[in-house]
């Protein structure tokens, strides 16, 4: 009995050790918030929402298919519930079957979206490669894990940047948002669905295993304040004429008038006809290359949080929001002014980036991985940026971001040194 309460009371010193206590109570201020209706909502609670509100908003059936694999076999489960909605869950025999029978939806003029993370991604590759090709939409939501190969399912990470921005054979480009609270993944499916259909294109939604399973207080939107898709098929009478955008018209099957073939192979630009020429391939490379960088047309002008005196931006995508605004607040308080840049789209990157980065003597990048957004940055717009990785599974602490913050900046002095 005596070593059982010893080896309790050693555990729970030991846990508290990992934990971010106070040293000293404070007060929590009363939350500034909308007048209005609120619920508690997780990130997969939050894709569910959107996909019904999808459903019923624009009168349109949507298909949500999945394979299951931890943590993102959690959507499958609440969509399961939406079939009133006019949502219906197909659980596919495989990764591939999943995403498959997305485009083969998206073909028949419905919302399509599947969900995977981690391995289940590498097995969607090629078949994403098609959707780009035939460029019909729909939306793949990437739940990241903690990796490589199977990893540690249940824990987090964003090391899947690259494999979502480069992970397919050719040149196949498509556009890549990124949540940044368990709330937010209710806007972000939605702008998806949005870009996918106005720009005809498969969309990759990045959020991870905190994101799914994180609650807040969710502000319960009115429907029609909502920026919906516009459904419109047979915009054209020629499936391929073609938006200022680029996106092309979305020809359902139903219509002897609008007869068109889609595939793998290359195409005639105008025809759809199957094309080996090499000046129709770089024009359909550039093509659909120019289209997503369209997008950028989209995005609003980038905000900053945080100090508006700073010299020091510190930048950051996803689950890392709540972190990264947390940690400026504190280095505020020990004297150091920090701005806070935080990327939803990460995929095409905003036009107004790199002007915005330029403007600071030390650009800071905090990330879940080895430092993938760091490189491109440091790649694409020359700047000096220094990365803040972690991949231990865990979100970051704020007192280590403070530390690392200081480190940095001081080049190599720690915290009060």
């Amino acid at each position: 009995v005596q070593e059982g309460n010893r080896r309790a009371l050693m555990a729970g010193f030991n846990y508290a050790l990992t934990l971010e206590l106070s040293r000293r109570p404070y007060q929590l201020e009363s939350m500034q918030r909308v007048n209005g209706d609120y619920r508690q909502i997780t990130g997969v609670e939050a894709v569910a929402m959107a996909m019904a509100t999808l459903a019923t908003g624009t009168k349109t059936a949507c298909l949500v298919s999945g394979y299951p694999i931890t943590p993102a076999s959690a959507i499958l489960h609440e969509c399961a519930k939406l079939a009133e909605f006019g949502v219906t869950l197909f659980q596919a025999e495989d990764e591939i079957a999943a995403i498959c029978a997305c485009i083969g939806a998206a073909y028949g003029g419905k919302l399509a979206l599947t969900c995977s993370s981690g391995p289940g991604l590498d097995l969607k590759s090629e078949s994403l490669g098609l959707a780009v090709v035939t460029e019909l939409p729909l939306v793949l939501i990437d739940v990241q894990r903690a990796g490589a190969s199977t990893g540690m399912p249940t824990k987090t990470g964003q090391s899947d940047l690259n494999q979502v921005l480069f992970g397919r054979h050719g040149e196949a480009p498509l556009p890549v948002i990124a949540a940044r609270s368990p709330a937010d993944c209710f806007n972000t499916v939605i702008e998806a669905f949005r870009l996918a259909i106005k720009y005809m294109t498969p969309v990759i939604v990045l959020m991870d295993a905190y994101l799914a399973n994180a609650a807040e207080p969710w502000f319960i939107p009115e429907v029609e304040t909502l920026e919906l898709p516009d459904i419109q098929y047979y915009r054209h009478e020629k499936p391929f004429s073609r938006e200022s955008g680029l996106g092309r018209s979305w020809n359902i099957p139903g219509s002897k008038e609008h007869i068109h073939q889609l595939g793998g192979l290359e195409k005639q630009g105008d025809s759809g006809q199957i094309s080996y020429d090499a000046n129709n391939h770089q024009h359909m490379v550039t093509l659909r290359a120019q289209k997503i960088a369209n997008i950028v047309q989209e995005y609003p002008a980038l905000s900053l949080e945080g100090s508006a005196n700073a010299s020091v931006l510190l930048v950051g995508w996803g689950s890392t929001y709540g972190s990264l605004l947390a940690a400026s607040a504190r280095c505020e308080a020990e004297g150091l002014p920090i701005a806070v840049l935080h990327l939803r789209h990460l995929n095409p990157l905003p036009s107004d980036l790199g002007t915005l980065l330029r403007e600071f003597k030390h650009v800071l990048v905090a990330e879940l991985n080895t430092g993938q957004l760091c490189q491109i940055i440091r790649g694409q717009y020359l700047v000096d940026a220094q990365a803040i990785n972690q991949c231990n599974g865990q979100p970051f602490h704020i007192t280590d971001l403070v530390k690392h913050i200081f480190a940095r900046v001081n080049d190599g002095a720690e915290l009060h040194a």
